[in-house]
């Protein structure tokens, strides 16, 4: 007998920044934010992109490395999906799926083009290194 499985993987791109809270005992952060992501395809001898948004939600000490991500940041990310039920304020209520990061998943800033530009040798102006400095880098502190 096979077991449900119920995961998410996602690469994409902060849409805006996180948002904050605390549960409500106070002690635990929640955060939440809107990864984009773009599905390109062919059509005919045109290509085509389609935006795809989707609502996470961070818990525990996934919540802290997320809340440190800015907008247009690249994101790789797994978790589950969950579609819950709530209330809105006139009395009319809907249904929103969200992907939770818990305890079983993982979030992670993903290092874009622009990163890698400012950390090469060309856009610093310095060299690299060379192998015995690379070999001095790689002993341990002690």
């Amino acid at each position: 007998m096979t077991q449900d499985l119920n995961r998410v993987e996602l690469r994409g791109t902060v849409a805006e920044a996180p948002q904050s809270r605390s549960k409500a005992g106070g002690t635990d952060r929640v955060v939440t934010l809107r990864i984009a992501t773009v599905r390109r395809y062919r059509q005919g001898d045109e290509w085509k992109e389609f935006t795809s948004w989707h609502r996470v939600v961070c818990f525990s000490q996934h919540a802290d490395i997320a809340g440190l991500l800015s907008k247009d940041d690249k994101v790789a990310l797994e978790g589950e999906l969950q579609t819950r039920r709530f209330d809105a304020g006139d009395g009319k209520s809907g249904y929103i799926t969200e992907v939770n990061v818990g305890v079983n998943g993982f979030i992670a800033k993903l290092a874009g083009e622009a990163d890698a530009r400012a950390r090469s040798p060309q856009r610093t102006g310095k060299s690299a290194p060379t192998q015995e400095e690379a070999d001095d880098d790689n002993q341990p502190p002690f």
